[in-house]
């Protein structure tokens, strides 16, 4: 198998969400875009499903990591 995307595009004032995953298997991490850059929580998970971090981005700047 291979790393797959699924995107679901901006709405309104609502931005585009990402998820990545490995086909036919747990998600690897989802996150939000606005104007093509990283905006909001993105949420990276471990493989059985928990997950392992959560970043928080303004226009594509991290401004935390937990």
């Amino acid at each position: 198998g291979q790393w797959k995307r699924r995107l679901k595009p901006a709405v309104d004032d609502f931005p585009a969400e990402e998820e990545e995953y490995f086909e036919g298997q747990q998600i690897k991490q989802q996150g939000n875009y606005l104007n093509n850059q990283l905006h909001g929580k993105l949420i990276h998970y471990k493989t059985d499903g928990k997950i392992k971090k959560t970043e928080e981005y303004e226009n594509g700047k991290l401004v935390s990591s937990k």
